[in-house]
């Protein structure tokens, strides 16, 4: 088993926040998973170049100490906060 992918979201959150692992190398394994497992055709198309895109953006955040804020996801109600925020 991969140490990564058995993580919960708390283990990973607290893992990003001590410096111990980066959403880089989260979604780096992700995707080597899935290739691993190409032939089980599971997975909708999937796009690494986004999805690396967006990990190297977490991780400046993680890295500036930000806010973990993402946008509101679509079709939320328009009285939903326009981001989601938790402080860290």
């Amino acid at each position: 088993m991969n140490a990564i992918a058995d993580m919960t979201c708390a283990g990973l959150t607290q893992a990003y926040r001590n410096g111990v692992l980066s959403p880089v190398e989260a979604a780096q394994d992700v995707l080597a998973r899935i290739e691993r497992h190409a032939k089980l055709n599971a997975f909708l198309p999937i796009e690494p170049d986004a999805v690396l895109a967006a990990a190297k953006e977490s991780e400046a955040r993680w890295r500036a100490g930000a806010r973990n804020c993402s946008p509101r996801p679509p079709r939320t109600p328009r009285t939903a906060p326009r981001w989601w925020c938790r402080p860290t």
